[in-house]
């Protein structure tokens, strides 16, 4: 069975003997917050748009996590409506009287995650299993290093890739330890 390719914040395609297709959007996009239905709650429903029409698709085993892996699951199951000729397909999770479920959204982040095979189109080709991430309330800020200490670490030792002892004038890559614990990797040429 040929297989198609969803890469999700960037690039979905089907792979296919003759081309492949892309999907045009994904809403919500991926990576950013999840919009709220109303206070502290968003909907379980994400809509993806594609080049070509989907002709089956199978949500059994669709899943909604968090990051402690907790999962949120619709009252009834998860459902694909198909529209724009097949090729907007919405995901959503249904409550027993056929409307859109919502969850309590917090601070943390939250995954959506679709089982290979989940779609399929006319050529046969059918998806791989792709997870995309959503946030709850912000996008967490960047973690990053703040500052440096440039302090006057003097060396202690230099080694070769081997972890022996050189001087300071032996040619290629030396490990050099400083003072303060610090390594600092050096070509020597």
């Amino acid at each position: 069975m040929k297989k198609f390719l969803l890469l999700i914040a960037a690039v979905a395609a089907f792979a296919t003997s003759a081309s492949a297709q892309n999907y045009t959007s994904v809403v919500p996009a991926a990576n950013t917050v999840l919009p709220e239905a109303y206070t502290n709650y968003a909907e379980m429903k994400f809509t993806f748009t594609f080049d070509q029409a989907i002709s089956t698709t199978s949500l059994g085993q669709v899943k909604l996590t968090d990051a402690a892996g907790a999962a949120y699951d619709p009252d009834d199951a998860w459902v694909g409506t198909k529209s724009n000729g097949g090729k907007t397909v919405a995901v959503w999770g249904a409550d027993y009287d056929g409307f859109v479920c919502t969850f309590k959204v917090t601070e943390q982040p939250y995954y959506f995650s679709v089982p290979a095979g989940a779609f399929k189109i006319a050529t046969g080709a059918t998806n791989e299993a792709f997870t995309i991430t959503y946030y709850g309330k912000s996008i967490p800020e960047p973690t990053a290093i703040t500052d440096v200490n440039k302090g006057n670490a003097s060396v202690v030792g230099r080694y070769n890739l081997k972890g022996q002892s050189v001087d300071a004038n032996a040619q290629g890559v030396q490990i050099v330890k400083m003072s303060d614990g610090s390594t600092v990797k050096v070509i020597v040429r």
